[in-house]
């Protein structure tokens, strides 16, 4: 008998867990040689293998997972899994039911499974693992073009490279900067540069180096750093100011980042 597991539902014991913008992203360990039954998940979903290593059956056919191995499983797949002696330690990235409309364009692609072994999906889904892992406030905008740019990158190529930066490019950095403290959305960057999504994210990479969340996040740090060597606002308004949940998402990432903590940046700026 196949179980059939809803939306964000999954074996195994949760460790973090979050759901936004119709995705919901699920970490979770499995002890020693465990072994789950055939299963089906209501959606589509990428999952990997953080640590250790498991054995998928599908359809009689076997599939290995181990570490830097990304997997899409296609919604209603049946598999079955086995960890070994080591457990398991996975993550899963499953697009919920806001995002049935934005994938039937892909659904074609999106049928049959397929597993990705040290290419470029397998670098974003990572890329997605340590924005969840170090979530702040731009996190959630820099997932959502993740998941969009990896589902797009199942189907297609580039198409022929832009030379120089678009004229709609420039609109969207204005944009950020006027909306620095502003929870910002896909919707509202494609609005803005009126163009499609998908292109709208590969484009801003290839002339920035960054997807628009990390531009978002390197934006109110370097406000954030501006006003720690200009103003006298304490930290926890500064945080505020430039968009961050609170004081100690402010502290991590600017640490992160700089190397530094506010105060000790705030000191080494009165010191010059």
């Amino acid at each position: 008998m196949t179980l059939r597991l809803q939306q964000g539902e999954y074996f195994g014991t949760t460790v973090r867990r979050s759901e936004f913008n119709g995705l919901i992203l699920t970490e979770r360990v499995y002890p020693p040689a465990c072994e789950i039954p055939a299963h089906a998940h209501e959606n589509l979903y990428f999952g990997t293998v953080i640590r250790g290593a498991c054995r998928e059956t599908m359809s009689g056919k076997e599939r290995a997972c181990q570490p830097l191995t990304a997997i899409m499983h296609p919604a209603g797949e049946v598999h079955k899994d086995l960890f070994g002696l080591e457990g398991g330690h996975t993550f899963s990235l499953e697009f919920g039911d806001a995002w049935r409309d934005r994938l039937e364009p892909y659904s074609l692609w999106i049928q049959q499974p397929r597993i990705y072994r040290k290419e470029r999906m397998n670098q974003m889904l990572y890329r997605v693992v340590r924005e969840f892992r170090e979530f702040d406030s731009a996190a959630p905008l820099a997932i959502e073009a993740l998941a969009l740019e990896m589902v797009s990158q199942m189907i297609r190529k580039e198409k022929r490279p832009e030379k120089h930066p678009p004229g709609w490019l420039k609109r969207v950095e204005e944009f950020f900067e006027e909306h620095v403290d502003q929870r910002l959305s896909l919707r509202d960057l494609s609005r803005i540069a009126g163009v499609h999504t998908v292109h709208l994210i590969r484009t801003f990479r290839k002339f920035h180096g960054l997807t628009v969340g990390e531009y978002l996040r390197r934006l109110r740090i370097d406000l954030a750093c501006r006003l720690l060597q200009t103003s006298d606002q304490s930290i926890a308004d500064i945080a505020h100011q430039v968009g961050f949940f609170d004081q100690s998402h402010f502290s991590r990432t600017l640490r992160r980042m700089k190397g530094l903590t506010p105060g000790q940046l705030r000191s080494r700026f009165q010191r010059q």
